[in-house]
């Protein structure tokens, strides 16, 4: 599932392509967005939660998606439909195309919400502190973190109740980085602790979003894609040896829905 360094990019891309520019055409085939009378309006802004998209248009309604494990927006000069289409924003020049991959999982969550309801709404209410947002409180994530009701400091980190943005993926290399087992109960990280980890995660996702439109990326800013080695620490590196001090690391799964988590045990206890 894209995290928020992912959707921050995808948000930036889409803003730049379509912010400002008049729906000449709207097409879906999901029923509560047939004959939304989007055609006309003008795009007023495009912008990430989290790993929530929202893109608002002029008459006050909001294009709320949620990629899961197989959307993916895609731009164009123009859109020809195909069956795996579930938005089509055309503008005079550009096409932005939400699609599902086949085979990738549950298909990504897509709604048309007004004003109201945007404001009213239960999930996007309850999305914890946006790491990458300009105004966000450490402090206060901090606090919802360490009274988390998950039993794990990975599983908190994964509840966007908590804090927004944080992925699998991140959430592996954040705790090597900080030294931290991913097995320790949320309450028994201290505040200063806490606001350690946060920081780092907020300058490393925020240097993930500008490397992305250069088209360079690392996990924690140890290599590029483009680089020799490792871009990751421990993140899908099972069995390897540790790139700090050479144990193997290790793989758990955790929670309800058994997420993946890869750690050092020598570095992390």
């Amino acid at each position: 599932m894209p995290e928020g360094d992912t959707l921050a990019r995808i948000a930036i891309t889409l803003r730049e392509a379509l912010a400002g520019q008049r729906v000449e055409h709207f097409r879906s085939p999901i029923p509560a967005l047939r004959d939304t009378g989007l055609e006309g309006r003008t795009i007023e802004s495009v912008e990430s939660r989290g790993k929530h998209l929202l893109i608002r248009f002029d008459d006050g309604r909001t294009l709320h998606t949620h990629l899961r494990m197989s959307g993916e927006w895609l731009l164009f000069p123009r859109a020809g439909p195909t069956a795996r289409d579930l938005v089509a924003i055309e503008t005079s020049d550009r096409a932005a195309v939400l699609r599902r991959r086949p085979g990738a999982g549950a298909p990504p969550i897509v709604r048309l919400l007004s004003e109201d309801a945007l404001r009213r709404d239960r999930v996007l209410r309850s999305l914890g502190p946006d790491v990458l947002a300009s105004d966000f409180d450490a402090h206060e994530a901090a606090r919802r973190l360490r009274a988390s009701i998950r039993p794990t400091i990975a599983e908190a980190l994964l509840d966007q109740r908590d804090v927004a943005g944080i992925g699998n993926e991140w959430k592996s290399e954040l705790l090597f980085l900080s030294g931290i087992d991913p097995r320790t109960p949320p309450s028994d990280v201290s505040d200063a602790r806490w606001l350690e980890l946060l920081g780092r995660a907020r300058e490393l996702l925020t240097k993930n979003v500008s490397r992305g439109k250069s088209g360079r990326f690392a996990i924690v800013g140890r290599a590029s894609r483009f680089a020799p080695g490792p871009s990751k620490w421990v993140y899908g590196r099972a069995g390897r040896p540790c790139l700090r001090c050479g144990a193997p690391i290790r793989f758990l799964r955790q929670g309800l829905d058994r997420r993946s988590t890869y750690h050092c045990p020598r570095c992390q206890r």
